[in-house]
């Protein structure tokens, strides 16, 4: 059986989850590199597990440590990836391994930002080739964080342009043909 491992990339709002959408409509099955980090800071910190998938929830502050929901997903990868700059990237290699043997034949990686997990990951799984999507929104505005800008240089298999939604999903469902 073949694998096929499809890994979005993009500036934040770009439309990577909603490609991820399209793509899990079709049968595939969406990881993140973030969904840990933000299982274990809503643990850790007592708040609802999904203030970390909106912008108002990560904009809420967490009153007894003086800090956003978004700051604390910061300052906790950030001393996780001191530790061990691959502890996320190990993680979601565990679950495409347990994917693969449970018979999933399409995987998409819904939040890839850093060379390292790339390289982590596919180094881990020879045999499987990667398909590398960068999504482009035009006249949209990168945060002003390192990780917004990791990939900008990166050879992309496939380029897709987000402006149109219904263009976009059809660009996006071709990735599997």
């Amino acid at each position: 059986m073949s694998l096929k491992l499809i890994w979005l990339s993009g500036w934040a709002s770009s439309g990577k989850d909603t490609a991820a959408e399209v793509l899990c409509s079709a049968g595939a099955k969406r990881l993140a590199f973030a969904d840990a980090l933000k299982d274990m800071v809503a643990k850790k910190y007592g708040f609802p597990r999904q203030w970390c998938d909106t912008v108002e929830g990560k904009a809420t502050v967490i009153s007894e440590h003086g800090a956003t929901v978004r700051a604390l997903l910061i300052r906790d990868s950030f001393e996780a990836k001191k530790q061990d700059i691959n502890i996320f990237a190990r993680i979601v290699f565990e679950k495409i391994l347990n994917e693969f043997v449970n018979g999933t034949k399409i995987i998409v990686i819904s939040d890839w930002r850093y060379p390292h997990e790339y390289h982590f990951v596919t180094g881990a799984t020879a045999g499987i080739e990667p398909i590398t999507v960068r999504i482009m929104r035009p006249g949209l505005e990168p945060l002003a964080d390192d990780s917004e800008h990791q990939l900008d240089f990166w050879n992309f298999n496939k380029y897709i342009e987000n402006t149109v939604l219904e263009e976009f999903q059809n660009s996006v469902a071709k990735i599997l043909h």
